[in-house]
């Protein structure tokens, strides 16, 4: 069977129909390392480095092991202060318990990934177009119109340059 040729924007059809089929798809080399995500490393070194700060300072953890590698001093900290504070470098907010101090990252470069035009593309090829809006974008559609407006069902996470649009549940249907 012949490939399709890449679209200009979004998916090959290809992987469109992997993803109905599967519940999921891979997305290989979506985003460039170095000018996507290179930025949000940086941006998540000094939101650690002020989060072991602050946890030194109130006595939570020993010291604020810099120098060390970021995952290796999440680590850490994370174990040292005998809480996993991943709230502290998410970009969404929890459901159900949002207070005035729950934390959210919403720094510039996690804002530039969000609203990249390529992720939106391919997950506008997912979940059709009307029901993504863009802003910067004169392709902004009406999701007022959207069959299937978008939700907790339709996401996408980022890992080291790929993206993997999934739908969960969808795969624990197959049988």
């Amino acid at each position: 069977m012949a490939s399709s040729p890449a679209i200009e924007r979004g998916l090959r059809p290809e992987q469109v129909e992997h993803f109905h089929r599967e519940g999921y798809v891979i997305v290989e080399s979506l985003l460039d390392p170095e000018l996507d995500l290179a930025p949000i490393i940086r941006e998540y070194d000094g939101l650690l480095d002020r989060l072991a700060k602050g946890l030194h300072e109130s006595g939570k953890i020993s010291c604020a092991h810099d120098g060390l590698p970021f995952g290796e001093r999440v680590v850490k900290i994370y174990a040292e202060s005998g809480t996993v504070h991943q709230q502290y470098f998410d970009f969404t907010l929890p459901l159900g318990t949002v207070r005035e101090d729950t934390p959210i990252w919403l720094g510039p470069a996690v804002f530039n990934v969000i609203r990249n035009e390529k992720i939106l593309d391919a997950v506008e090829s997912l979940i059709g177009a009307g029901e993504l809006l863009k802003s910067h974008s004169a392709r902004a559609h009406q999701a007022a119109r959207a069959s299937h407006p978008p939700g907790p069902r339709d996401w996408a996470a980022v890992d080291a340059g790929n993206t993997l649009a999934s739908r969960p549940g969808r795969h624990a249907r197959r049988g």
